[in-house]
């Protein structure tokens, strides 16, 4: 899992990741979005996890494991 970052500012936060950090917008539940899910899967990945492990650590669903590391591969 990964830290939970607590804004004010949403949109201002958003543009941040998205034009700075340059980050991809993997999941957006409108009050959270999971813009760093894509770093932690790749980290764990790289780590040389199953991707059954990685799901099992990040909580996500297996077919979203599973695509995103065919997007970063």
């Amino acid at each position: 899992m990964g830290p939970i970052i607590l804004v004010e500012n949403l949109e201002r936060s958003r543009d941040f990741y998205e034009r700075i950090l340059k980050q991809k917008v993997l999941i957006d539940f409108g009050v959270t979005i999971g813009e760093t899910m894509e770093i932690v899967i790749k980290h764990l990945y790289h780590q040389g996890l199953s991707i059954d492990e990685v799901v099992r650590k990040t909580a996500m669903p297996k077919a979203f494991v599973e695509e995103t590391i065919q997007l970063l591969n």
